[in-house]
C-alpha cells in the first residue's frame, strides 16, 4: 500500500460516489446495485467485505471515494487506487465509520492476498486485510486497513534528521528478514535468485555500454563509458565474480522494495506496519538491507555511521529469530548484493535514464536527469570496484 501519493480523506477535495447498498433491495435496486463504483466493482460485489469489516452482515452502507488514482503506464504498472470512507449500519442496528484502503493489483490472479494471509499468520505487523473481491478481469481488488503515511518525498530526509524515527524503521525490516519460515511456508513464496540473474544482467550491460558510448543516455554516461576502453571487459568480469557468492547466501524472507513508501503507520497507535505485499519472496536474506547499507559511502545516505546502523539492524534480526551475523560478514554480503542488484537492473535504469518515468515526478526531463545521475553513480562505484580508474 504505497501512500507515498495519497492522503488521508479531506472532505473538501473528495470525489463522492456515495452509493448505497441495501440487501433486502437487491431486487428493486437492479442496474443500480451493479452499476460501477469504485475500482470496477459494485457495491453488491462490496457488501462481503464491508459484512467483514462489520464483525457482523450488514443491513445498509455507503461509502465515499477519496483521491481515486487510475494506475499509470509507468514503471509501477497498471495498479489502482482509492481510500474509501465507509459508513454501515449492521442488522444489530450498530451503526459505524471506517476508513479503507482499496488497491487493484496490477497483474490477474491471486497474488498479494495469499502473501497477507501467509504473513499475517507468520506474526509479520502488516496492516489488517478486510477483504479481497476479484472483478471481471481476474484481477484482485484488495481493502487494507489505511494508514498514516512514514514520510513524505523525499524518503529518507526525514529520517536523517528524526534518528529514532530512522532507527525504528530499520528495526522493521530487520524483524521482517528475520521471519521464521517454516518449511510449508517457504515452499509457498517465489524463490528470487540473484546468482541465476547475474547472466542476463551481463546481456544487459554489454547492449547498455555501447549505447552509453554513442551518447543515448546523455553527456555525463558518453564521457564516462567512451573515456574507459576496458571498462566493459572489467565489469563483466566482476559480475561473473559476483555469482558463485550470491548463490551461496542463505536465503531470508524480502519485501523486494522496502523504502519509505512501502510503509505506514497505524491510525490508533503509530505502530509500524509493512505493506505492499505483491513483491514478497524467499531471496539471500539481506537483500532488502542494500538500499540503505549495500552502496558505497558516496551514494550512501549521509550521516550514520555504517558499522553502527548495521550493529542497530543485526541486534534486531537476531531479537526476531534470525541467526547472528558478525558486522563484518553482513557488510560484506550487502556490498555483493548491492553490486549484483546494480547488474541485475541495468536494464531498467537505462530505460529510465531515456524516457524519464518517475512515480513522484510528471517532468519527463526532470525525471531523465534524475535517473542519468544516479546510473553515473552506481557505474563509477561498479568500476572502481572493477579496478578500473575513474
Amino acid at each position: 500500500m504505497s501512500n507515498r501519493r495519497i492522503q488521508r480523506p479531506n472532505a473538501a477535495d473528495a470525489h463522492t460516489v456515495r452509493p448505497t447498498y441495501q440487501r433486502e433491495e437487491q431486487d428493486r435496486l437492479g442496474n443500480a446495485a451493479r452499476k460501477e463504483t469504485v475500482l470496477g466493482l459494485t457495491a453488491r460485489q462490496m457488501a462481503p467485505v464491508v459484512d467483514a469489516i462489520a464483525g457482523e452482515p450488514i443491513l445498509t452502507f455507503g461509502f465515499d471515494a477519496h483521491n481515486e488514482i487510475e494506475g499509470a503506464w509507468g514503471y509501477s504498472g497498471r495498479e489502482s487506487k482509492a481510500i474509501l470512507r465507509i459508513t454501515y449500519t449492521t442488522r444489530s442496528e450498530c451503526q459505524e465509520e471506517v476508513t479503507v484502503f482499496a488497491k487493484r493489483s496490477a497483474k490477474p490472479g491471486a497474488h498479494e492476498s495469499r502473501h497477507y494471509e501467509w504473513l499475517a499468520d507468520l506474526g509479520v505487523p502488516i496492516p489488517k486485510l478486510y477483504g479481497v473481491v476479484t472483478d471481471a478481469d481476474e484481477h484482485e481488488v484488495l481493502f487494507i486497513e489505511f494508514l498514516d503515511c512514514l514520510s513524505e518525498d523525499p524518503p529518507f530526509a526525514r529520517y536523517l534528521s528524526e534518528p529514532d524515527s530512522f532507527l525504528e524503521y530499520v528495526a522493521l525490516l530487520a524483524r521482517f528478514n528475520a521471519t521464521p519460515l517454516p518449511p510449508t511456508y517457504r515452499g509457498r513464496f517465489e524463490h528470487l535468485s540473484i546468482s541465476g540473474a547475474l547472466p542476463y544482467g551481463i546481456s544487459a550491460m554489454e547492449k547498455f555500454w555501447p549505447r552509453a558510448c554513442n551518447g543515448d543516455y546523455g553527456d555525463s554516461l558518453l564521457a564516462l563509458c567512451s573515456g574507459r576502453p576496458k571498462g566493459l571487459e572489467a565489469l563483466v568480469k566482476l559480475a561473473q565474480s559476483l555469482i558463485e557468492p550470491t548463490g551461496n547466501m542463505r536465503s531470508g524472507l524480502c519485501h523486494k522494495d522496502y523504502s519509505p513508501a512501502q510503509i505506514g503507520k497505524r491510525c490508533e497507535t503509530g505502530e509500524l506496519l509493512v505493506a505492499d505485499l505483491a513483491s514478497v519472496a524467499l531471496a539471500p536474506r539481506f537483500f532488502d538491507a542494500i538500499r540503505i547499507f549495500g552502496a558505497p559511502d558516496a551514494i550512501m545516505p549521509p550521516g550514520w555511521s555504517r558499522r553502527d546502523l548495521a550493529k542497530w539492524y543485526l541486534d534486531q534480526y537476531s531479537r526476531w529469530g534470525g541467526n547472528e551475523v558478525p558486522v563484518s560478514e553482513f557488510l560484506t554480503e550487502v556490498e555483493v548484493l548491492w553490486m549484483a542488484e546494480v547488474f541485475t537492473g541495468i536494464w531498467w535504469w537505462g530505460e529510465r535514464s531515456i524516457d524519464g518515468v518517475t512515480d513522484w515526478i510528471d517532468d519527463r526531463d526532470e525525471g531523465r536527469r534524475i535517473w542519468r545521475e544516479r546510473l553515473h553513480g552506481r557505474l563509477t562505484a561498479l568500476l572502481q570496484s572493477a579496478g578500473v580508474s575513474a
